[in-house]
């Protein structure tokens, strides 16, 4: 018998939510720096590593890029985007919900995003939330994904898993998730239904 999939799970940033590239261009001109050079002093391990299980907040992350930056004024103004939701994105998940689905988000976040996916206004879309920065681990290590799949009560190769990190979709399918690198809300309600999951009534029937 084929697998039943019981769940479908998405990453947050860079598949649902995505931020305007012109933000960290204009942080970097302030400094006289090329865009992405201030995204890759920011996000380096030592910096994000801490924060997203849960060892420092988001308001002291933002302090220390401006200290690794030099800029405290330029790492805030930078860091205060919100980011946007992708209206196409947010359509696949309330057509996979509507045929009864179990629809949930895996971020390595912060502290803040409960507040932030309330201000998005997609708190409500998710059945469940896993933040990474409440669990105390974060992707691509395996006991995320073992975390998740308990909590689901699920077995990993009943979950579908979308990631933009290619190395958190790795981690993912070596922990046995049906796992997906992210490139387009087209790309996975094509997989989706070739995993046999639903994507809305018009689908459904195909």
């Amino acid at each position: 018998m084929p697998t039943v999939i019981r769940c479908v799970v998405f990453d947050l940033d860079g598949v649902i939510r995505h931020f305007d590239p012109v933000r960290e261009a204009e942080a970097a001109a302030a400094l006289g720096w090329t865009p992405g050079a201030v995204a890759a002093r920011s996000f380096r391990p030592e910096l994000c590593g801490p924060l997203v299980v849960g060892e420092c907040t988001r308001a002291e992350w933002v302090a220390r890029v401006g200290d690794a930056i030099g800029n405290a004024a330029v790492a805030a103004a930078w860091l205060d985007d919100r980011g946007a939701v992708d209206p196409s994105m947010l359509e696949l998940i309330v057509a996979i919900r509507s045929d009864g689905m179990r629809v949930s988000l895996l971020t390595n976040g912060t502290d803040t995003i409960a507040d932030e996916l309330a201000h998005l206004g997609i708190a409500d879309l998710f059945d469940d939330v896993f933040n990474t920065w409440d669990i105390g681990v974060a992707k691509p290590d395996p006991e995320i994904y073992a975390h998740v799949c308990r909590a689901i009560g699920a077995e990993p190769n009943e979950v579908v898993f979308f990631d933009d990190s290619l190395s958190n979709v790795v981690a993912a399918q070596g922990f046995g998730l049906r796992a997906h690198r992210f490139e387009s809300a087209t790309d996975c309600r094509r997989r989706l239904l070739q995993a046999g999951v639903a994507v809305g009534s018009a689908d459904a029937a195909e």
